[in-house]
């Protein structure tokens, strides 16, 4: 479903209209999905995508403007008095809208109480998910923004929360968000990218 020639990973993006500045493309190696994906529910939502080195061989460069995103499980499972949350992409503006945004934006949601998560949708909800946002909606992520990052701060690391997946349109009132757990997926994270990886000793996770 997921061919790797149709696929480009750009980092450094910010307009979409334009090259920004540390903005550089890589080709796709491969393309890894969760072999329990499921689309109803819509559970084990997460994929991995391996690029293939620049010219000079190298990897992805970190700079001002690249830099990664921790999932250090231990940090994840034991800073849950975050709170809030950052969701960011380049989805729709609003429920209504049929563009993508230009300019890569940004949003502040709390974190919702797992049984809360439960009650906004019954059934639908498993261990690998969690709920972000505001009951009267408002602010929300959006269609175009799935597969995004959703993070928090702790001490001087951003750490990567949980991914877009899903909801039922976009900021509607006591219809948050939907987003997969990432802490659930640390060990096939790991295991995916080791068993995938000719070098393996120059895989370095952030934290």
């Amino acid at each position: 479903e997921f061919p790797k020639w149709k696929w480009q990973v750009t980092v450094g993006e910010f307009n979409l209209n334009q090259e920004d500045y540390g903005e550089e493309v890589f080709e796709v190696e491969g393309i890894y999905n969760h072999e329990l994906f499921n689309k109803k529910p819509l559970d084990y939502d997460v994929a991995l995508i391996q690029i293939k080195p620049a010219f000079d061989g190298r990897g992805i460069k970190f700079n001002g403007m690249v830099k990664p995103a921790c999932t250090n499980k231990l940090i994840q499972t034991t800073s849950l008095m975050v709170g809030e949350l950052l969701v960011s992409g380049w989805g729709h503006l609003n429920e209504s809208s049929s563009k993508l945004s230009d300019v890569l934006q940004k949003a502040t949601v709390p974190l919702i109480d797992q049984r809360e998560c439960e009650n906004y949708y019954p059934c639908l909800i498993t261990e690998r998910m969690f709920c972000a946002g505001y009951p009267d909606g408002a602010i929300d992520s959006c269609q175009g923004d799935s597969g995004g990052p959703i993070v928090f701060k702790a001490d001087n690391y951003t750490v990567l929360y949980g991914i877009v997946s899903w909801g039922h349109g976009c900021a509607r009132p006591n219809k948050p968000g939907v987003y997969t757990r990432v802490s659930e997926f640390i060990s096939w994270i790991q295991k995916t990218i080791y068993s995938n990886s000719d070098n393996v000793e120059q895989i370095k996770i952030p934290c």
